[in-house]
């Protein structure tokens, strides 16, 4: 059993949140479509990529991570969607990445529950995201049985690339949630 904390991301974490993003994409055999990208990137000239990301979270936005013995081990980003259409209640879930020895071990499902009652706090009725087919580790978090539901897809990007993505959504509070307020009753 891995014992770990979950918190917010600091600054000072994001060397780390760099590298396990390299990490964590380069052991998933289905980002052969970033692979090129990512066996050629340094860990120094992500760094410098992060720290921006970092630095312009938007509104709403936050990282979190899991941390054992002062190691970061994994952290997901979340925050208001990126979909305008869909309106100021609804949010996304950015990104989830486990380093490759912490991945199965319930870490990833940590992150995302942590994500999730941060937006459920903030207001947010509904979350969403994309998710690689293909990506058994990310598909497996994200599933029905953890209270997902499939909601579209799409083939074929601006980059020439053409692999299926997935929309996921989940619904935080109302009708259809799953949801379980701070008091114990379903929200």
């Amino acid at each position: 059993m891995i014992e770990y904390i979950l918190r917010e991301a600091e600054e000072k974490d994001i060397p780390q949140i760099a590298l396990i993003h390299i990490e964590a994409m380069r052991a998933n055999p289905s980002n052969d479509v970033f692979s090129g990208y990512m066996e050629n990137i340094s860990p120094d000239e992500h760094l410098g990529t992060w720290l921006e990301k970092f630095k312009n979270l938007k509104p709403l936005a936050r990282m979190f991570v899991a941390e054992a013995d002062g190691l970061i081990i994994g952290f997901g980003e979340v925050g208001p969607s990126v979909d305008y259409a869909v309106g100021n209640k609804t949010s996304s879930f950015y990104g989830l990445y486990i380093l490759p020895e912490f991945q199965g071990k319930g870490v990833g499902l940590a992150i995302q529950k942590r994500g999730l009652d941060y937006l459920r706090d903030a207001g947010f009725d509904s979350v969403g995201g994309w998710i690689k087919e293909d990506n058994y580790l990310v598909t497996k978090i994200f599933s029905v049985e953890n209270g997902w539901l499939f909601d579209g897809e799409r083939y074929g990007f601006a980059d020439g690339s053409n692999f299926k993505e997935i929309r996921i959504k989940k619904i935080l509070r109302g009708e259809g949630s799953d949801s379980i307020s701070k008091s114990g009753e379903k929200i």
